[in-house]
């Protein structure tokens, strides 16, 4: 049976060091008694880590859950916000704080400027994007491997404290009548801090240090839909705040959130981690250290698998988390004319199917899929959501798709949980950072081909940027595939030098 270093620890134990060295003994046994453990498992005793476990870190997922709120919100209210912005460049209806965006399904619209506006929308939003994420993917490589030996509470906190900035830069904007190169300075900011993704990779690897080898996958994928159901929520929120009330109060209140999020990490959640304090921030031994992690086999084959994993989910996220301000331009134009509220339950309503189907389907079809078999079947409903979206010409149709992709969720969390498996201890922090480097890098690329793809594209055939999109994540189900049969076909590989080696222990005998 596998074991995880921290399996027998729990809140009330006082000698947390004994416990982990009795694990790490019967590890070593179940090891040489030939039980089936993770390639890894017996180097995860390397670790100089000394957790520290409470009640209190079940505080976790309630805090990402906060932060989730913000997560939902800002995507569809920035786009909606910057568009409505650049409407009133036009001498259109809407402006700073109106929550009227202007379509060509009104009778009063002119269909060539709604085009117009829609590229220079997208444009505006692939810079803001842009501005977020590149310092992102520094602070991710620095943040990550240094959260391994500072602790996990700094790469929580930090960013926060970047998106708080962030959040008050759009408020500045809004109040006080500013251009719109300040939001960009806002996003920066934000991007330096470490962004959203610092938070989730934070979040991963929190998880994974206070759960065993048996119960992460669950666990990784409760946390996922605690963030979905976040996402929900404040999705449906912020339609019906923009009908009401226009921008400056949805930002207001999203600052207020993160706030809440911030203060609640930085004085109730427990660190995991023992600081080492030799370990400096500024050093090129982070990057070294997630460059060797994927690049350096460490002799257990864990390199072909590491590495196709985080090819898989460069290429899914590049669709999933890049198109959003581009969906939702497509789906205020015709032939769908939704409005806010219309767009806010269409994005909550994949969030609400996908966080408990994912859940679910970790928790009782684990054991018959297998991790690999749980990927693809995240990567074939992802890219059946997209085929939905391609091809719908009528409102109620497009609405299938958050149906088909209900299992969307899957491919984040398996390679997380992929992963968390074949490394150590001590690199869970630079495993969870690349792949969250590996994600940011591509909405960066996904927004630059796809954001630039409709505003070049919008006035003659806008479906053909939802058709790159869905063959882009038709590849990525079948890379899954190879990765499953690779898997498996290496799995019966060693069982049968297993058996052969029993055989011969026999006959020798």
């Amino acid at each position: 049976m596998k074991r995880d270093n921290h399996e027998n620890i729990d809140a009330t134990n006082t000698d947390v060091h004994d416990d982990i060295s009795a694990d790490v003994d019967e590890t070593a046994s179940s090891r040489e008694s030939g039980q089936n453990l993770p390639d890894t498992e017996s180097e995860k005793t390397g670790s100089q880590r000394k957790p520290v476990f409470s009640r209190y870190a079940m505080l976790l997922e309630p805090i990402m859950f906060v932060y989730a709120l913000y997560m939902g919100s800002i995507f569809p209210l920035m786009d909606q916000f910057v568009r409505a912005q650049i409407s009133s460049t036009y001498n259109a209806s809407g402006g700073h704080n109106s929550p009227h965006i202007p379509s060509v399904c009104s009778k009063n619209s002119s269909r060539h400027r709604n085009d117009e506006v829609d590229a220079e929308a997208s444009r505006w939003m692939l810079y803001t994007t842009t501005a977020a994420l590149l310092p992102g993917i520094v602070s991710l490589w620095m943040l990550g491997p240094y959260s391994d030996r500072q602790g996990r509470k700094v790469a929580i906190i930090v960013p926060q404290l970047g998106t708080l900035l962030r959040c008050i830069s759009v408020l500045a904007v809004i109040y006080f009548d500013l251009p719109l190169y300040v939001i960009l300075m806002g996003a920066f900011i934000e991007g330096a801090c470490g962004g959203i993704f610092m938070v989730i990779s934070a979040g991963f690897s929190y998880v994974a240090d206070i759960t065993t080898h048996e119960n992460r996958s669950f666990r990784i994928t409760v946390l996922d839909s605690c963030i979905s159901i976040g996402i929900t929520v404040s999705q449906v929120a912020t339609g019906y705040l923009i009908a009401s009330v226009g921008y400056f109060y949805p930002f207001l209140i999203l600052t207020a959130i993160v706030l809440l999020s911030l203060v609640a990490a930085a004085i109730f959640l427990p660190e995991t981690v023992t600081k080492d304090p030799l370990v400096r921030f500024w050093s090129l031994g982070h990057f070294r250290k997630a460059f060797n992690l994927y690049f350096k086999d460490n002799g257990t084959g864990r390199r072909w698998k590491l590495l196709l994993s985080l090819v898989i989910v460069f290429f899914s996220c590049s669709v999933t988390y890049a198109s959003f301000d581009v969906q939702t331009f497509y789906l205020i134009d015709v032939p769908f004319c939704l409005s806010s509220i219309q767009i806010g339950y269409f994005g909550a309503m994949l969030s609400c199917i996908s966080a408990p189907v994912s859940m679910l389907m970790t928790k009782f079809t684990l054991s018959i899929f297998g991790d690999s078999g749980l990927l693809l079947i995240g990567a074939v409903s992802t890219t059946s959501y997209e085929v939905v979206m391609t091809f719908s010409t009528k409102t109620f149709l497009i609405f299938m798709a958050p149906v088909l992709g209900a299992a969307v969720n899957l491919v984040p969390a398996m390679v997380r949980a992929i992963g968390s498996k074949l490394v150590k201890q001590d690199e869970e922090g630079a495993m969870f950072a690349t792949i969250a480097v590996a994600i940011v890098t591509s909405v960066v690329v996904g927004q630059s081909v796809f954001n630039n793809l409709y505003s070049a594209t919008v006035f003659v055939w806008a479906q053909l940027t939802f058709l790159v999109m869905m063959g882009t994540l038709a590849f990525t189900a079948v890379l899954a595939l190879v990765y499953l049969i690779k898997e498996r076909l290496e799995r019966q590989r060693r069982d049968t030098i297993d058996q052969s080696d029993q055989t011969s222990l026999l006959v020798n005998s």
